[in-house]
Formats: C-alpha cells, structure tokens, sequence
C-alpha cells in the first residue's frame, strides 16, 4: 500500500520547484517529511483530517516585566510540552467517551511543526496535524474546550503556562486550514491531494526559518 500512496522523487521535486516560485527556496527534506507524515496516516486509515494551525507568543509590551511576555516559558522545549499536553487531553477525551458507552475510533496524533523568525522578537510555529477522520472530522467550535480546536488553544496555553481560554487566541486557524482526504485521492493524485500537498509545503520554505540558537526548526511524528 505504501509504495501506491506515495509521491515519487520526481514528483516532490515538482511540487518543491512549483513551490519555490511562490515561497522562495525550499528546504527539500521538510518537504520529504510532509510528504511522509500524510502518507502514514493514510497507509494506516481509508480517510484522514488534516489541519492547519499557527502558534505565537505573546508580544513584549510597555510595562514589562507585568506583561505576560515575562512570564511565559517560551524556552526551547515548548513545543515538547505542547504536544505532550494534546496528546494527554486527546486519550482523556477518549477515557471520557468509552465510560458513557460512546464508541471511540483510535487515532494516532501524527503532526510536523517549523519554527520560524521574522522581525519579531519571538518566533512563531507552523504546524499540520493529521488524525483518523473517524476520530476528527473537523475543529469544530473555537470557544470549547472540548472541541479539537479548544483542545489545541488549551495544549499551547499549557505549555506556555498562561491560562486558557483568556490566551487560546495565541493560536491561529488559517482560512482554509481543514482537508478530508481518502487513500485513494494519493493513489489517484487526485486534484484535492495535489491541492493539499501545494498548501503545506509552505511550512517547508527556508525564509525565516531558524536555526542554531537553541531553538530546533522543525519537529516530526515518527512512524
């Protein structure tokens, strides 16, 4: 199965030279993993929801160290901490809804962030999470803790330590952020998958992004 869903070389370089015409130079290995991590989730479910999603700190203000830019744990581990408390809320969700009887579909959270750093003081990250559409078929409501898009704002909150819901609009939704894809669009190479693909590659463009200085540029799911 894996060898049908997957892109060629020639194929994802491709996508990596159209790519280039609108982000600049490309980090090819990013977009090797991107590439990697959907089609996991895909030999392992016939349908998949992916999305999208922006994470900030907050900005330096007048009247530091008052502001919670100083308080923040904005160092180099956040993004552990990020994914350990939604990883954490997804399985607590699921205990929850096998208690009442719910039938519970197992999803395993399959994700690649990129760290980047414009001109401001504090970088921001661009992520993709990909999870069994029988599990999640969408965020559904942002001002609901129990929703995934809830869940998302709560895990960054954690992991920055400032409090949810007051901090949960540290995290953005694109337009457009959400895609239903079956394996047999990536068997296909289906208008929706090739879309799909072209969007995210985005996260693999080397403007901004950092390196040295602490700060990992890129985490990944394995497997």
């Amino acid at each position: 199965m894996n060898d049908v869903i997957a892109l060629s070389g020639v194929e994802l370089l491709a996508l990596g030279r159209e790519a280039r015409q609108r982000y600049g130079y490309m980090d090819y290995e990013m977009i090797s993993k991107l590439e990697e991590v959907t089609r996991n989730a895909l030999n392992d479910y016939s349908s998949i929801f992916a999305v999208r999603v922006d994470l900030r700190f907050t900005e330096p203000e007048v009247g530091c160290p008052d502001s919670p830019v100083c308080f923040q744990n904005a160092e180099g581990q956040v993004m552990k901490r990020f994914i350990a408390s939604l990883k954490s809320q997804l399985r607590a969700y699921d205990e929850r809804r096998k208690r009442t009887g719910v039938r519970v579909h197992p999803t395993k959270l399959r994700y690649l962030w990129v760290c980047e750093q414009n001109e401001a003081e504090l970088p921001h990250y661009h992520l993709l999470f990909v999870l069994n559409k029988a599990a999640y078929w969408q965020l559904n409501h942002l001002n609901s803790s129990e929703s995934l898009a809830g869940k998302i704002q709560k895990a960054w909150c954690s992991a920055l330590g400032l409090d949810y819901p007051e901090y949960g609009v540290l995290v953005h939704f694109p337009d457009n952020c959400e895609y239903l894809l079956r394996r047999d669009d990536a068997i296909k190479r289906s208008p929706e998958y090739m879309g799909f693909m072209r969007r995210v590659l985005y996260l693999a463009k080397l403007r901004t992004k950092i390196r040295g200085g602490g700060r990992r540029c890129i985490g990944y799911s394995w497997g």
